[in-house]
């Protein structure tokens, strides 16, 4: 298994979230957020790595353009009550990346989470 490289998943991360807030109505592009999503999950970094901060904010940008996704085309095609529920959860996971763990298990949505 090879490693994934953290500057490659960031490239990626950034070029999807361009992608799909310039056509959001391209099935390839949205068909992707998940697969980069999950290469960046493999990523492995500390929290003092030069990157790691970035990558979080990388993430949280896909996650708040997906947001708006559901809140657009999502909700053309899925209908409003599936939408607002999806665009919900996506942007709870883009605060999320960019929160501090400490920050997570302090939060009123989290806290009856275990950690």
């Amino acid at each position: 298994m090879t490693e994934t490289d953290p500057q490659q998943v960031l490239f990626e991360l950034r070029e999807v979230t361009e992608k799909l807030r310039e056509a959001p109505m391209d099935p390839v592009v949205c068909g992707v957020v998940g697969s980069v999503l999950e290469r960046a999950g493999r990523v492995k970094l500390h929290s003092d790595h030069p990157l790691e901060r970035e990558l979080r904010e990388a993430v949280a940008e896909l996650c708040f353009a997906f947001r708006d996704w559901w809140r657009g085309p999502g909700e053309l095609i899925f209908g409003p009550d599936i939408a607002r529920d999806h665009a919900g959860i996506w942007e709870i996971a883009a605060h999320l990346w960019t929160m501090t763990a400490k920050e997570v298990a302090e939060h009123s949505l989290t806290r009856h989470i275990p950690f």
